[in-house]
């Protein structure tokens, strides 16, 4: 039993040795034990398994993949990021130059159409003042006649009848047929009182009353009769010729109608009945 013992434990420590020299080839090693120099001194290089040194570098490798394929992950999502935030400001920055351009061309528009307007309201005030004012018999030729009105050496009275044949005759054609009312009465007599100041050569800053002015022109003259009166009395007078007339013109001024045939008795039609 002893001597079957020490055989079997003499052939465990061979098969031992032989496992051993085995694995020292499979790791390139000669069989030696190699000292190093470590952080603890003289160590001894440590044999792995091949299973377990497999293992970790499969290890190794699947955590060098797993870090490069998220810094993948991260790179590309910052890229992502990167360019659409590019992307939104370059079409916020456009957008506004684009608002900002539509805007001024608006404005600029929208005033070039205010002074055409301007312009042309304005041009058109002008025009029609100016074909106003030439078209006015009596503005006009008193207009032209201001070198007299304004001469010093030429008398009061001269100065009078030159209006009285130049201006008031202009003035006074076709007056029989004007509706007079007070707006027309105040407005000749406005017109009369601008004429005669011209005469006197008084400004409106002087604060000469119109009774003061009438009174000058009455004493530079013969007896004064202003244009309202000169008016009425042409008035009057178209209307007592109308009325000894036996025209048309009698029957439309009186408001009566020819009678009409029917019985006897029967009174006058009137326009207004009609």
């Amino acid at each position: 039993m002893w001597r079957e013992d020490k055989r079997m434990k003499e052939g465990l420590e061979k098969t031992r040795e032989k496992n051993v020299i085995r694995i020292k080839r499979k790791l390139g090693d000669n069989g030696n034990e190699k000292k190093g120099e470590g952080l603890g001194g003289p160590t001894l290089r440590v044999y792995w398994e091949p299973r377990v040194c497999v293992c970790l570098i499969c290890f190794e490798v699947l955590l060098v993949v797993v870090v490069v394929e998220a810094l993948e992950a991260v790179t590309v999502v910052v890229v992502i990021v990167v360019v659409v935030v590019v992307v939104v400001v370059v079409v916020v920055v456009v957008v506004a130059v684009v608002v900002v351009i539509v805007v001024v061309v608006v404005l600029v528009v929208v005033v070039e159409a205010v002074i055409v307007v301007v312009v042309a309201v304005v041009t058109a005030a002008a025009v029609v003042v100016v074909l106003v004012v030439l078209n006015s018999p009596d503005y006009s030729r008193s207009d032209q006649l201001k070198p007299i009105w304004n001469n010093r050496n030429i008398a009061i009275s001269s100065k009078i009848r030159l209006l009285r044949f130049l201006v008031k005759s202009i003035f006074f054609y076709a007056c029989q047929s004007w509706t007079l009312n007070a707006d027309s009465e105040r407005r000749i007599r406005a017109m009369e009182m601008r004429y005669y100041r011209r005469l006197l050569g008084i400004s409106y800053k002087g604060h000469i009353t119109t009774e003061e002015v009438r009174r000058r022109i009455e004493t530079s003259t013969v007896p004064h009769v202003d244009l309202l009166t000169i008016v009425r009395q042409r008035e009057l007078t178209r209307h007592g010729y109308t009325t000894r007339s036996s025209g048309l013109a009698k029957t439309i001024m009186q408001g009566t109608k020819k009678e009409a045939e029917g019985m006897l008795g029967r009174q006058h039609q009137r326009m207004d009945r009609t």
